[in-house]
């Protein structure tokens, strides 16, 4: 026994089919274009490679930086380095950008650099660049070339 108009069974049937329809349209698969990751291994060999750059620099005393990619840390590179007293605080660290901009890293959204004057008494220079923001990479473009794919 079927209860109701024709015309009431036809807006249901028609209501079930756009159900059955928007559920399947929220169920596909997405794809999104993503850079591929760094291989692990890679990481290290990057990292040592950024801080021997780093270290290399006439004015610089330690150097050492590291990369995380996980829930609580995306695609973050940072540094930390320690100049000599007087030493030029903002050509290291202008040097420290452009080495992980230069760098294979993938993903890499965020670079936070620290360097600091061992004496206490010069400036220190710290912050997160984020390599997401339109102006920031057109402006890091410009100055060092596109990053490495």
């Amino acid at each position: 026994m079927t209860t109701g108009t024709p015309k009431t069974r036809t807006l249901a049937l028609a209501a079930v089919a756009l159900l059955m329809a928007l559920i399947c349209a929220c169920t596909a698969p997405v794809t999104r274009k993503t850079e591929p990751a760094t291989e692990p291994f890679q990481v290290n060999t990057i990292i040592t490679d950024i801080q021997d750059t780093i270290r290399k620099q006439a004015d610089v005393l330690t150097a050492d930086a590291n990369y995380q990619n996980s829930l609580d840390a995306h695609a973050m590179g940072a540094i930390t380095v320690t100049v000599k007293a007087g030493g030029d605080v903002d050509t290291v660290y202008d040097s420290a950008i452009e080495a992980f901009w230069r760098s294979k890293l993938t993903p890499l959204s965020t670079v936070t650099i620290s360097v600091t004057d061992e004496s206490g008494k010069a400036s220190s220079r710290g912050t997160g660049v984020s390599l997401l923001d339109p102006s920031t990479k057109a402006d890091l473009t410009a100055k060092y070339g596109p990053r490495p794919s």
